[in-house]
């Protein structure tokens, strides 16, 4: 039993969805195509000229019919069949270009005619001077005519895919997942600067308690210092009241001494001079 593969699959729904989308815009194509009252004849003309003033004679902005293989041929069908024309003249030409001579449609992208435009054997002839091309109902196709034929002009306006600067943008609802990302994306730059503001608070209480420990340990210096000196004061004091009381006995000592020296002496004097007065008593 044949099993086709997850990548077989996609590809054969990618090609599905191409198919709907082509068909979606073929249905929705705004081509007008109308076929000129007026005959004309491009033969003499420089390129299609004479062709496209016959079609902007009708409409200004219209030109030369072009039927490359994404064209959508029914507007032309509709426009033939209201007309009853049976020959008409496209835009189409044989053309010299840098690459060579070539058949190419004048439209705004220069396409080059493919072969299934043709009508089968055609084109024919020396082509330089068979150049111009003839839509022809009967046939269903084209054919290659010098151009000196007076017939009516197929001419379009309009397109399959108007300029992106000329279509106008639907009016829809605004997509839920974007109000959605909308939201997140404000709530993290909300998060993003609460985060900010509390880093940057954190950091400056954090160096103003740096500095207040500072003021505090310059001060707790300060006192420190304040009592060593005090210390180292205190020791000569009291070296100082020391020495005083030392200096104070000092001299009490020596008022002592000088008082017992007196004593002694006055002492001494009463011991000699005794002797002496009981001598002279005696005499």
């Amino acid at each position: 039993m044949f099993t086709a593969s997850p990548r077989r699959a996609r590809l054969v729904g990618y090609v599905v969805l191409a198919t709907l989308l082509s068909l979606a815009l073929v249905a929705n194509a705004e081509v007008v195509v109308f076929i000129t009252d007026a005959t004309t004849t491009p033969s003499g003309g420089s390129d299609l000229s004479k062709l496209r003033a016959a079609c902007a004679t009708t409409k200004a902005d219209a030109i030369p019919m072009y039927i490359t293989p994404t064209t959508n041929t029914t507007p032309l069908f509709a426009a033939i069949t209201e007309k009853g024309a049976t020959e008409m003249y496209v835009g189409a030409m044989y053309t010299t270009v840098p690459e060579g001579s070539l058949w190419m449609w004048q439209d705004p992208d220069s396409s080059i005619v493919t072969g299934n435009a043709w009508a089968p054997g055609y084109p024919t002839g020396d082509m330089t001077l068979l150049k111009y091309a003839v839509y022809s109902s009967n046939l269903g196709s084209m054919t290659n005519v010098d151009g000196t034929k007076p017939l009516p002009v197929a001419c379009t306006y309009g397109s399959e895919a108007p300029p992106v600067e000329e279509q106008k943008p639907d009016k829809k609802a605004f997509p839920w997942w974007a109000i959605l990302i909308i939201v997140l994306g404000a709530v993290i730059i909300i998060a993003v600067v609460v985060v900010v503001v509390c880093c940057c608070c954190c950091r400056r209480k954090k160096n103003t308690s740096e500095y207040d420990d500072a003021d505090a340990d310059a001060d707790g210096a300060l006192a420190d210092g304040g009592r060593s000196r005090e210390m180292r004061a205190t020791p000569s004091d009291s070296g100082d009241s020391s020495s005083n009381s030392s200096s104070s006995r000092s001299i009490g000592e020596s008022d002592a001494e000088s008082k017992a020296n007196r004593s002694f002496t006055n002492e001494a004097s009463k011991a000699v001079s005794t002797p002496v007065t009981k001598g002279r008593l005696d005499t």
